[in-house]
C-alpha cells in the first residue's frame, strides 16, 4: 500500500536501546495471564498478553512467517533511498534485523508491548516497549511501516491505519500481515470445528476486537487514503491434520496449532 502526501524524512540515532515504562512491567492479571494496564482514552489499546506465553507466541509467529516467506521476510520498496523503517508489534525482532541487512543505511525501529526480541541487534536497529500510540506521537516519518500479528488485539483498525498514514513519508509503504486463527476444511466442516470458529468470532467481538480485518483490509486502507499498488497477497494454507505428510508442513501445522492455543487462552478468555 502506498500513500501520497509530501512529508520530509529525518535522520535517526544509531543506537540499540530499550524503553520500558515501570507501569508496563506491572500490568494487569486476568484469567491467569498478564496484560498491559489500561491506558487513557487517547491511547491505542492493544489487548494482548505481555507475559512469557506471549513471548512464546511471538517466537512461534516468527518461525511461521519465515517458513511462509521462504526466509525472505522483508519487502522491496519502490523508494530510491529507504532511510526509516518501523515495525509495530515486532515480536522477536527478526524482521527488524533482516530489514536492516537489506537496507543497511536505514534506521529500523521495533515497537512492542513485550521484550522478546534478540538482545544483540545491528547498530541501526532499536527497540521500544510501550503503548503503540507513542510510536506515532513523535514528528518522525517512516518509509516502511509493518504491522503484524495484531489480530484479535485491536479495537479500532481505522485509527491504526490513520496513524500509519500520517506517519509515512510520501510514497511510503504500509505492510500488514496476520495469521488467521480460523480452521478451514478441505471439504465439509465438522460440527465441532464449526462451533469452534463461531465461538472464536463471538468471543473476539464481545471483547471489542473483531477478527474479520483480513477481508476488509484493502477497503479500510483505501478509506484512509492509501492507494493499492497490488492485490493483497494470496492466503497461505497451513495443514493442521494429516493430509500433507511432508515434514516441513507437518512442523508448520504443529506450530500453527500451538499459536492458536496461545491466542485462545490469551485473547478469547478476556
Amino acid at each position: 500500500m502506498e500513500r501520497h502526501a509530501p512529508s520530509p524524512g529525518s535522520p535517526g540515532s544509531e543506537s540499540t536501546f530499550e524503553n520500558i515504562p515501570e507501569d508496563l512491567e506491572r500490568g494487569m492479571h486476568e484469567y491467569g495471564r498478564e496484560f498491559p494496564p489500561h491506558r487513557d482514552e487517547n491511547s491505542l489499546p492493544i489487548l494482548r498478553p505481555q507475559d512469557s506465553q506471549a513471548e512464546q507466541a511471538a517466537r512461534i509467529s516468527s518461525a511461521i512467517w519465515q517458513f511462509l516467506a521462504n526466509d525472505d521476510l522483508t519487502v522491496t520498496s519502490p523508494l530510491q533511498d529507504v532511510r526509516r523503517i518501523l515495525h509495530i508489534n515486532c515480536g522477536t525482532g527478526t524482521w527488524c534485523t533482516l530489514a536492516s541487512e537489506k537496507y543497511p543505511n536505514a534506521k529500523v525501529r521495533g515497537w512492542d508491548t513485550i521484550t522478546s526480541w534478540k538482545r544483540k541487534a545491528p547498530q541501526m536497529v532499536s527497540f521500544y516497549v510501550g503503548d503503540f500510540k507513542e510510536a506515532f506521537e513523535s514528528c518522525e516519518r517512516w518509509d516502511i511501516i509493518l504491522l503484524s500479528d495484531l489480530l484479535g488485539t485491536v479495537q479500532d483498525w481505522k485509527e491504526i491505519y490513520r496513524s500509519c498514514y500520517r506517519n509515512l513519508n510520501s510514497g511510503g509503504i504500509l505492510i500488514h500481515r496476520e495469521l488467521e486463527p480460523y480452521i478451514h476444511p478441505l471439504d465439509s466442516l465438522p460440527p465441532t470445528i464449526s462451533q469452534f470458529n463461531t465461538f472464536l468470532r463471538q468471543a473476539a467481538e464481545s471483547a471489542g476486537t473483531p477478527l474479520d480485518i483480513a477481508k476488509h483490509m484493502q477497503e479500510q486502507m483505501k478509506g484512509q487514503n492509501f492507494s493499492v499498488r497490488a492485490n493483497i497477497d494470496p492466503k497461505h494454507r497451513i495443514p493442521l491434520g494429516t493430509w500433507d505428510h511432508r515434514r516441513q508442513y507437518v512442523m508448520l501445522g504443529e506450530l500453527s496449532l500451538a499459536r492458536i492455543h496461545l491466542d485462545l487462552e490469551g485473547l478469547c478468555l478476556r
